[in-house]
């Protein structure tokens, strides 16, 4: 294929290929219904998506339920043209001295993981137990999508510690996104602004 025929029909191919970078399966609160993998793939047909990222959730802050990587992986199985697994773990899991969660997020990519996160466990955003995640993830290649407000990932106004985190760790690939990452489009950001939507 030559350079014109590439820009004529080659990114009319790549313009026809939506991803949807963050979707949740399961039940995640008593008030919803369980979201199925059918349902999943059903909106995506209604709505032109070709592809999609499905996170599991693992911090018992964020929601009434888990949806574990375990059930991400058996969910995902039967459509791997369409639906892309990314992995979790909780940072506060086992001996909070000694804890490596490397070993479980490099079995999980060999199971298949792309990514990890959603990140959501309740600490600042540079704790110790945190980094240990940035770490694995940036040794493994992973992208770690964050999610940031007052309550998850914290940080201050100007996200200082968040930019320390990019600092120390150059290799690792952040996804930022949340009412914090947000709110930070502001000239004006405020501490209450940290986690409603703008």
């Amino acid at each position: 294929m030559n350079k014109t025929e590439f820009y004529s029909g080659g990114l009319k191919m790549l313009s026809d290929l939506i991803i949807d970078f963050h979707t949740h399966i399961g039940r995640l609160f008593f008030s919803h219904r369980t979201f199925t993998v059918g349902k999943l793939l059903k909106r995506m047909d209604e709505l032109g998506i070709s592809r999609a990222v499905v996170l599991p959730i693992e911090n018992p802050e964020e929601t009434d339920f888990y949806v574990t990587t375990e059930t991400v992986l058996r969910a995902v199985k039967r459509y791997p043209d369409r639906l892309m697994p990314f992995c979790n773990v909780d940072p506060r899991r086992g001996d909070l001295e000694t804890f490596d969660p490397y070993p479980i997020i490099e079995e999980y990519v060999s199971r298949g993981c792309i990514g990890f996160g959603e990140e959501l466990a309740g600490l600042k955003i540079d704790d110790y137990r945190l980094q240990r995640i940035y770490e694995a993830v940036g040794k493994l290649g992973l992208p770690i999508v964050m999610h940031l407000d007052a309550y998850r990932n914290i940080d201050e106004v100007g996200l200082p510690r968040f930019e320390s985190m990019i600092k120390k760790y150059p290799k690792t690939i952040f996804v930022a996104h949340g009412p914090h990452w947000w709110a930070e489009i502001s000239g004006n950001v405020k501490t209450e602004d940290l986690s409603a939507y703008p």
